[in-house]
């Protein structure tokens, strides 16, 4: 049975589609992968201007000992013309420097006297509340690398440097079939020993925080010809496959059996606890994920496996999951034989430092415990842990 980091390096060594491109506008480019650098052709700001609203001088010929006569009066928005020597300029926040100026003096530091003209406190600087040309982006700087996900500020850097599309990947689309005869959806009655497919909305919704474009498959009964049909479809339509239930060893477990009619499974066991039962591969030319059916056993193996190969079969270029440390907030024992992610809830201690808290139970079924959670801990076979030791974490 593979290791959490051997079947991880093999899910990742896998070869992923090739997308295509398409040019994406502004206003819907949110959670997109850029495909290519996005290079500003353009100073931010174009034009040195005010950061504040005062009166814009040539510090060099500052006295002040001196009053001064405003020459004119500079908006955002507006032209400057050339400074009068001697004089001063009114300006506001944003608008653009006239030649002749080198710094700008707030209005708080400025008195006026009766004939209009105005008194300055010093000291005065070069280049005292200017913005210069370029002071956010240069012309020709990189605002987004290619594998990047445009988060919202990367929307505003764009819109920034003035830039209305973008080359983004295409979405990865993922087929989501889940598997059961004992699951309804939510809304519809429940017979005695059925269960609401809670499993599929919540790797959808998944999905959707991923940016992939999902294909509908609803769900099929643990019937073998059923699920052949669904597999089949789904690996025609869709980049990546990814089932939930039926991978164990039961007579009605039928996904592994009908996914090795259709494709090569690399593996379906993995040494960790929850979400031993997991099978990857390829059914036809998607990508193919076999997620157990408890649905902790579900989210946590989609987390650790099916997420970071999502996320590189999509373009990005970081795509494993950030670890961090955090100190145990309780005490605990792997007494099994495979690496064990417990959930927790991060909180901090009494100097600010990451302090993880576990949840009630660690039972595979308990889904209450994903809503409580924010991090998973990674404990190795037999490790003991007490408080305040150094933990390995996985944020949600």
């Amino acid at each position: 049975m593979l290791s959490y980091e051997q079947a991880l390096d093999r899910v990742l060594q896998f070869e992923t589609p090739v997308l295509e491109t398409e040019s994406v506008a502004l206003r819907g480019i949110l959670n997109r992968v850029i495909a290519e650098d996005q290079i500003s052709s353009i100073d931010v700001p174009p034009f040195a201007n005010s950061a504040m609203d005062g009166y814009a001088l040539n510090s060099e010929n500052f006295d002040g000992s001196q009053s001064y006569q405003v020459s004119q009066r500079i908006i955002a928005g507006s032209s400057a013309e050339l400074l009068e020597s001697g004089t001063i300029a009114r300006i506001f926040t944003g608008a653009p420097v006239p030649l002749g100026a080198n710094a700008v003096v707030i209005q708080e530091h400025a008195s006026i006297a009766s004939d209009g003209r105005v008194s300055l406190s010093g000291p005065v600087r070069l280049n005292q509340n200017i913005r210069p040309a370029g002071d956010d982006i240069k012309k020709n700087d990189v605002l987004i690398p290619a594998a990047t996900v445009v988060n919202t500020r990367g929307v505003g850097l764009l819109a920034n440097a003035g830039i209305a599309k973008a080359t983004c990947y295409k979405p990865l689309r993922v087929a989501l079939l889940a598997t059961g005869n004992e699951i309804r959806n939510p809304g519809e009655s429940l017979a005695f020993g059925q269960i609401y497919n809670s499993n599929y909305y919540l790797l959808r919704a998944e999905l959707e925080l991923l940016g992939a474009e999902i294909v509908e498959c609803g769900s099929c009964g643990d019937n073998a010809s059923q699920t052949f049909q669904a597999l089949d479809r789904a690996s025609k339509e869709a980049d990546a496959v990814i089932t939930i239930g039926g991978m164990s060893v039961g007579e009605e477990d039928h996904v592994r059996e009908q996914a090795s009619k259709l494709g090569d499974l690399d593996f379906w066991k993995v040494a960790i606890k929850p979400g031993k039962p997991l099978g990857f591969g390829r059914i036809g030319e998607a990508l193919f994920f076999g997620l157990p059916g408890n649905p902790v056993s579900a989210f946590v193996t989609f987390f650790l496996f099916a997420k970071p190969a999502l996320k590189k079969a999509m373009g990005i270029h970081f795509f494993r999951n950030l670890s961090s440390r955090a100190k145990a907030g309780f005490e605990y024992t792997n007494k099994g034989a495979r690496t064990e992610f417990i959930r927790v809830k991060l909180e901090t201690d009494g100097w600010g430092e990451p302090l993880a808290k576990n949840y009630r139970t660690q039972s595979s079924g308990v889904l209450a415990s994903l809503t409580f959670a924010d991090a998973l801990v990674m404990l190795e076979p037999g490790q003991v842990v007490a408080s305040g030791d150094s933990l390995k974490t996985y944020t949600l």
